[in-house]
């Protein structure tokens, strides 16, 4: 039907001055011994995708209406029409997913009993208490609304911030501080015997494999101070304020030819180097691949998980609007958005393609309650729905993409696809390299390689970094950080489709304020020092952390 090869020859890696070229011009795929193999499987996958069967209508189109004579005229209107970018922007999904299980080495089944023990127990005590709360508060579940109570509901589905629901019994099912302790206290590795390590080693008592900091820099090389960034160098003082503004405008320009192309690869790569504001949503829907093609699509779903929280009501839901007002309603900066973060967490709830994911990603997804099906009355529907029970500051993993799109069903669909590809793993422990564990590892590596004094400092003074940051990594930032810097960090995150930033970013914090952690002598002093992370550049202090 097609020429694969050629529609298989996709960027991988596009410079930021070519960042709109020529298909001629793509750089060779990575060497891989299988790589044959490889594709072929994935053009296999295609064949069983809808847009092959699109991609056949278009063809026979073309040819039953004589816009071309022959092979080589039919495929050029097919890239003409759009087909070619679209397919590349598949393949370009299918083999980045191979490429990191590829990488990462890792199954869907836990590969260490030890952490899955502990894993299930965290569960366990989630459920409990969560069983424990209903029976306190006589508040089942999940129960249907009156019908008065529903029609209000939707009658008001826009202003719900002017409710003031009776949420002060509620509290949050778990903190990122009870994770924490769970991790430190139950996580070991059965083969080493950790009471002969030295004292200076970190709290995270599991032997992982982690990168080092060559690894860090060779996979992250886009963020070298060599290379101009939105972030840093848009921020010139006013002496050198043009070169600013040309590099702003230049930035812009080659943003918009890239959105024009419609690459996904070719996309990455530039938001690798940041994103201007005014395109920033643009950028990231269409390196996450979300279509906007699929709009309708996206708006009877929506429609659909409105109707749900509309019609039932959740234990859960008490849960969400407790963290919303303990959160992002007490944040200067978010307060205005309480309205927006309300209806895209209670969707989510609801939303069972969220659980269907993450547990087809990785396999040790929570284990859910079974609740009446008020249909049927058969006890077969999960609970909740999406698999998700929100912690303390789960809202603000949502909050600053209120920033970028004022559209609900747009604001749900790219945090659902945030959620599902990056953040769900920050909140369950897990082996996995982008799960808690790993991620909390990571960071007392790196802290101990590129700052010992300060490390051994803090565990003189009987205080543990990892307490301080671990709740930074599970809200990525969001809420200490001011909003601006969240979404470059964002950027980042997104363009090299990886959240160990967050880790690095974290010791990038330590290091910037080391002086005056070497300074203070207790748990207090340090705790004043990260009171406010406001003031602080997200681009200079990852590239102070990775490469100075």
């Amino acid at each position: 039907l097609l020429c694969f090869r050629l529609l298989f020859s996709f960027p991988c890696y596009v410079d930021i001055d070519n960042a709109v070229m020529d298909s001629d011009d793509d750089n060779e795929l990575p060497d891989e011994p299988d790589i044959n193999k490889e594709f072929g499987d994935i053009q296999n996958e295609i064949r069983k995708l809808p847009i092959y069967d699109d991609i056949w209508a278009a063809t026979m189109n073309a040819a039953a209406e004589g816009a071309s004579s022959g092979y080589d005229e039919l495929v050029s209107k097919l890239k003409m029409d759009g087909w070619e970018e679209k397919l590349r922007n598949i393949v370009f999904e299918r083999y980045m997913n191979r490429l990191e299980s590829l990488n990462e080495n890792f199954t869907k089944t836990e590969p260490m009993p030890q952490i899955g023990k502990v894993a299930n127990a965290w569960h366990r005590r989630i459920l409990k208490s969560l069983n424990s709360m209903s029976s306190e508060l006589g508040v089942p579940l999940a129960k249907k609304r009156p019908k008065q109570d529903a029609k209000d509901l939707e009658v008001n589905w826009d202003e719900q911030g002017a409710n003031e629901p009776g949420v002060t019994r509620f509290r949050p099912v778990f903190a990122p501080k009870d994770l924490l302790e769970t991790i430190v206290s139950n996580v070991r590795s059965s083969n080493i015997a950790w009471a002969r390590l030295p004292k200076c080693w970190g709290s995270v008592q599991c032997a992982l494999e982690l990168p080092t900091m060559k690894e860090l820099r060779e996979r992250f090389v886009e963020l070298s101070p060599s290379h101009r960034h939105i972030g840093v160098d848009d921020l010139c003082p006013e002496s050198v304020s043009d070169i600013a503004t040309h590099m702003s405008h230049r930035h812009e320009f080659i943003g918009n030819a890239v959105l024009s192309r419609g690459s996904r690869s070719v996309a990455s790569q530039y938001l690798k180097f940041g994103c201007p504001t005014s395109m920033r949503g643009r950028m990231w829907r269409l390196v996450l691949g979300l279509n906007l093609e699929d709009a309708k699509i996206d708006q009877l779903r929506y429609e659909q998980l409105k109707h749900h929280v509309v019609q039932y009501e959740l234990l859960i839901d008490n849960l969400i609007i407790k963290d919303i007002k303990l959160t992002a309603t007490n944040d200067d900066e978010l307060f205005v958005f309480e309205d927006c973060l309300y209806k895209a967490l209670l969707c989510l709830s609801r939303d069972s393609s969220v659980h269907r994911r993450i547990s087809s990603q990785w396999g040790n997804s929570p284990p859910l309650h079974s609740v009446p099906n008020y249909a049927s009355g058969k006890q077969s529907l999960i609970y909740p729905p999406s698999g998700v029970i929100p912690f303390h500051g789960f809202a603000m993993l949502l909050a600053p993409l209120a920033y970028i799109y004022d559209d609900d069903v747009a604001l749900y669909r790219v945090f659902r696809e945030l959620y599902c590809k990056f953040f769900s793993r920050l909140h369950y422990i897990s082996s996995h390299p982008r799960g808690a564990v790993s991620l909390a590892s990571l960071f007392e590596s790196l802290l101990q390689q590129s700052d010992p004094q300060v490390f051994i400092h803090m565990r003189d003074i009987s205080v543990q970094p990892l307490k301080i940051v671990f709740k930074w990594i599970m809200r990525a930032f969001s809420g200490f950080l001011a909003a601006s810097e969240v979404m470059l960090l964002c950027d980042r995150i997104i363009a090299f489709d990886s959240v160990e930033l967050l880790p690095i970013l974290a010791v990038g914090v330590f290091r910037f304020r080391r002086d005056a952690l070497l300074a203070v002598t207790s748990t207090s002093g340090v705790e004043a020092i990260f009171a406010d992370l406001t003031t602080l550049k997200v681009i200079p202090i990852l590239q102070i952390t990775l490469f100075l």
